[in-house]
């Protein structure tokens, strides 16, 4: 069942909000649980059994990492000398350390098992095939997963190293962190959230009325919007392209690289708006997850700006440890021993970088194409760091001011166009595809099957088409509207019962109306939902 469903949007969703704002204020937790769960097995089966799992592991995990530090403390003599005292702390931490990181790693490992397992082994008999030996596997076939495994088990991860840390103490209610893990709402897709942002919300058992009824509302008018009127609509184009690329070359795979990029951003904002929505009418509010990315002037201001929950996971849980590595500070002495200025500080941040990037693709799926993907964008935002100050000279010499509009109007169509390359990668079916679409590109007009019309025969015409690049403009109007003090949410809500019904019952019509779904349409799960 996804969130953007009927099943879930006119009979879950209402009935679980319903039971909730009757429940008693103490139990709603329960009922949020309860439905989860419920949600859970819906939609994964049996595969529910590994949710509970990771549940139990991250709860034992960080009680016993917490008790770690509580016996060191108590084990203190009265007449301890400070010396004494170090030794003490120093050895507690090195145990709670070992402790912290048997829960992590156990967490990890049954993702690596059951996402990855296939891809390596697969990798392993090929490996053994070049070398003349036999397989071990045979072809192992892929492992049924749990629905939003990638999504809670960083969830998991970041709750046990927080504690470890100190940042809060573990939790001694086995149901509250069992709903942070299970949390239907961002479950499928995120955004990734961090259990002292949402523990306390989940148990204080708000219900949405007034202004926050009808903000919650409007997100999950304009999810549906984006998903139904404008991904879906895209995605028989889109498929058809990728799938037969050998058909199409120039401008038509251009157009499909283009139109996937819109079609992901529309799939998956519009999914994680449905769930910021379903979640306030629940008095719980999610972490945003995208912030204008296509209004960017880098590559690395777009990842600050697109799925930044993630962003801001691999930040604090990758990029600060890899920093303060040991290997970190030996690259760092060499690199102010043999560089100088802006290469010497650049060159300090190369592993930390390469661990997020690598990070970072390899979650996106269980292929080698995905940390290609991840060392694509690696490999540009350490050039674009290494250049900077070329730029700065010869926008200098060109007598330009980088801040200027025509200046900064070229960085962001840069910015989209090194984007849509690595959309392309993430969407090819295989490196080997990638790089026969990138060919083609150069290899002529292609402009037979847009003439014809050939390419519009496969589930998205003309009329189609113009539907979803309607949706977009709008979409892009929305984030320009977005970057106004108070964005679109404050120009509709202060601004009167009139046009907060306007925009309600017109975001309503536009998805009932021009919305990809009924008779002889094939719902289009989301993308991000597999990951």
């Amino acid at each position: 069942m996804s969130l953007s469903s009927w099943s879930y949007l006119l009979a879950f969703l209402p009935a679980t909000v319903l039971a909730y704002a009757l429940c008693p204020r103490r139990a709603r937790w329960a009922v949020v649980l309860a439905a989860s769960y419920c949600f859970l097995w819906l939609s994964s089966g049996w595969l529910v059994l590994y949710v509970a799992l990771a549940t139990l592991v991250t709860y034992g995990s960080a009680l016993w990492v917490q008790g770690v530090f509580r016996r060191g403390e108590q084990a203190a003599p009265a007449d301890e000398t400070r010396r004494q005292a170090r030794e003490r702390r120093r050895a507690t931490k090195r145990r709670a350390r070992r402790v912290m990181l048997v829960g992590v790693l156990a967490d990890l490992a049954v993702l690596v098992a059951l996402k990855y397992g296939g891809m390596l082994a697969s990798s392993l008999d090929a490996l053994r095939g070049a070398l003349g030996m036999q397989p071990l596997f045979g072809g192992a076939s892929a492992v049924a997963m749990p629905l939003g495994i990638s999504f809670y088990t960083l969830m998991c991860m970041g709750y046990v190293i927080d504690v470890y840390r100190g940042k809060y103490e573990a939790c001694r209610n086995l149901g509250t962190v069992a709903t942070f893990v299970a949390f239907f709402p961002h479950l499928t897709e995120g955004p990734i959230g961090t259990f002292d942002a949402l523990a306390p919300q989940l148990r204080a058992g708000r219900v949405a009325r007034g202004r926050a009824l009808t903000r919650a509302t409007y997100l999950i008018l304009w999810g549906l919007f984006k998903k139904l009127v404008v991904a879906d609509r895209l995605n028989p184009l889109v498929g058809e392209v990728f799938a037969n690329h050998a058909s199409y070359q120039g401008l038509v795979v251009v157009l499909a690289a283009v139109l996937y990029t819109v079609q992901l951003y529309a799939d998956f904002s519009g999914v994680v708006d449905v769930a910021r929505g379903s979640a306030e009418l629940m008095g719980v509010s999610l972490a945003s997850n995208f912030r204008q990315p296509f209004f960017s002037h880098d590559v690395n201001e777009f990842w600050r700006r697109w799925h930044m929950t993630l962003g801001a996971w691999l930040k604090e849980y990758v990029f600060f440890p890899v920093s303060l590595s040991g290997a970190t500070r030996r690259v760092t002495t060499w690199a102010h021993a043999h560089l100088k200025g802006n290469a010497a500080r650049v060159a300090s941040t190369l592993l930390a970088l390469l661990a997020v990037w690598s990070a970072c693709g390899i979650w996106h799926g269980a292929s080698w194409k995905y940390l290609v993907y991840g060392l694509y964008y690696f490999a540009l935002v350490f050039l674009g760091m290494l250049l900077e100050p070329v730029f700065a000279r010869l926008a200098s010499a060109l007598g330009q001011d980088r801040r200027a509009p025509l200046w900064r109007g070229v960085a962001v169509a840069r910015t989209c166009l090194l984007v849509v390359v690595g959309m392309t990668l993430f969407r090819a079916d295989t490196l080997a595809d990638f790089g026969q679409m990138v060919a083609s590109v150069f290899a002529g007009a292609g402009l037979g099957p847009l003439a014809s019309g050939e390419l519009f025969a496969h589930g998205c015409d003309l009329l189609d088409l113009g539907v979803a690049l309607a949706g977009a403009a709008v979409m892009l109007a929305f984030d320009v509207l977005q970057r106004r003090p108070g964005g679109v949410s404050g120009l509709v809500l202060d601004h009167g019962i009139p046009l907060r019904w306007a925009a309600g019952v017109g975001l309503l019509c536009a998805v009932v109306v021009f919305g990809a779904y009924g008779v002889g349409y094939s719902p289009v799960a989301s993308i991000y939902a597999g990951f």
